[in-house]
């Protein structure tokens, strides 16, 4: 969620984050992470992030709270 923050000329540290583990992933399995900002604000960006297998499965995903720097 910070890479895509900085990515996005926003540079933040991560404040708060929850991460719930759904599946297990296999040794070897290929993963993609998609990550959005849902919102921003003077100095904070709430923002989602997903681990995805090549099925499309959900195998983690998590939101945070980041602080602008």
């Amino acid at each position: 969620m910070v890479k895509l923050a900085i990515a996005m000329d926003m540079p933040a540290v991560t404040a708060h984050m929850d991460v719930r583990l759904r599946k297990a992933l296999n040794v070897g399995e290929k993963v993609r992470i998609e990550a959005r900002i849902l919102k921003t604000t003077k100095k904070l960006l709430d923002a989602y992030a997903k681990a995805v297998t090549g099925d499309d499965l959900i195998i983690a995903d998590a939101k945070g709270k980041l602080i602008k720097v």
